[in-house]
C-alpha cells in the first residue's frame, strides 16, 4: 500500500514534466537540429551543413558587432541597475508614506509595456521638439542637441538609459525585500561600534545582501541576452548596427533574411554562453560560501 502511494505521488508531477519537455526542452533540441541546416523556415527542403553555420558566425562582422553591443549593454545596464537599486533601497527603507510613495513611483516603469517605454523615449530623444534637446537648448547647450537614436555614436547609450530607467525599480524592490531580513540588532551593533553610514553600508549591508545581489546578476545577464522589444521599437538594431543585439540579429536573420538555420545557430550560441556564465557564477558563489 505504501509503495502504491509513493508511485501515485509521481503522477501529480507528470503534467508539469510534460509541459516542460514540450515547451522548453523540445524547442531547444529542435533549434539545435535546425542550426545544422541551411533552411528558410518555411519550405520542406533543407540542406545539411553540419557546423558551417557556426563557422560562418565567427567571421560575420554584424554578429561580432552584436556580441560586443550585447556585452556592453549587459555590463552597463546590470551594473548601474544593481548599484542604483541598492542605493535607492537603502534610501527608501522604511514604511512612511513618503517612502511608500517613492517606491511606488520608482517601480511604476517596471510594469509599463516596452512599447510604451519606447514611445516615451522616442519622443524624449526627438531632434526638434524632444525633451532632451529642448532642455539642452534651454541651458545654452544647444550645440549638443542631436537625433540621439539616429546617431550611431549615441544610439546604444540612449537605449541603455531607457532600459535602466525601466528596470531600476525592480532592483529597488528586490534589494528592499533583502534589507528587511537584516536583523536590526546587527545594524545597531555597527552603530554602537562607531561605524558611520558609509561604513555600515559597505561592511554590513552589502555582505548581508550578497545572495540577492548574486541572483540579480544572473537574472540581469540572462534578461539582457534576450532583450528585444524596446530596441526593435526604437531603432531595429540601427543605425548601421549600432544597437544590434543578439535578439535583434536573430530576429532579422530568421524573419527578414529567411535564414532560419543561421538564426538557430546564433540562438544556440546564446544559450551556451548563458549557461557558461551562469555555471561560472555559481561556482564562484559556492567557493565564497
Amino acid at each position: 500500500m505504501l509503495g502504491r502511494k509513493r508511485i501515485s505521488n509521481y503522477f501529480y508531477i507528470v503534467p508539469i514534466i510534460a509541459l516542460v519537455v514540450l515547451f522548453i526542452y523540445y524547442p531547444i533540441a529542435y533549434n539545435i537540429e535546425a542550426s545544422l541546416y541551411s533552411w528558410d523556415g518555411i519550405s520542406a527542403e533543407r540542406e545539411f551543413l553540419g557546423a558551417q553555420n557556426y563557422v560562418d558566425m565567427m567571421s560575420d562582422k554584424v554578429f561580432l558587432k552584436a556580441l560586443a553591443n550585447t556585452a556592453i549593454f549587459t555590463i552597463v545596464t546590470v551594473g548601474v541597475g544593481l548599484v542604483a537599486g541598492m542605493l535607492l533601497a537603502v534610501a527608501t527603507l522604511g514604511n512612511t508614506p513618503i517612502q511608500r510613495l517613492c517606491k511606488t513611483l520608482m517601480f511604476l516603469p517596471v510594469v509599463l509595456a516596452p512599447i510604451i517605454v519606447a514611445n516615451i523615449f522616442t519622443w524624449m530623444y526627438e531632434m526638434n521638439t524632444g525633451l532632451v534637446n529642448e532642455a539642452l537648448r534651454a541651458i545654452g547647450l544647444g550645440d549638443l542637441a542631436r537625433a540621439w537614436l539616429g546617431d550611431s555614436k549615441t544610439a546604444l547609450g540612449a537605449i541603455m538609459v531607457a532600459q535602466i530607467w525601466q528596470s531600476v525599480g525592480w532592483y529597488l524592490i528586490m534589494f528592499n525585500a533583502a534589507l528587511t531580513t537584516i536583523p536590526t540588532d546587527v545594524l545597531e551593533a555597527a552603530r554602537v561600534d562607531g561605524a558611520n553610514k558609509i561604513q555600515t553600508f559597505g561592511r554590513v549591508i552589502v555582505p548581508m545582501v550578497k545572495n540577492t545581489t548574486f541572483s540579480l546578476i544572473i537574472l540581469g545577464i540572462i534578461g539582457s541576452f534576450k532583450y528585444f522589444e524596446l530596441v526593435w521599437a526604437t531603432t531595429k538594431g540601427g543605425p548601421n548596427h549600432a544597437t544590434e543585439l543578439f535578439s535583434t540579429y536573430i530576429f532579422t536573420n530568421a524573419f527578414d533574411f529567411m535564414k532560419q538555420g543561421y538564426a538557430s545557430a546564433i540562438s544556440v550560441f546564446v544559450i551556451v554562453l548563458a549557461l557558461i556564465i551562469t555555471a561560472v557564477q555559481l561556482r564562484i558563489n559556492l567557493k565564497e560560501r
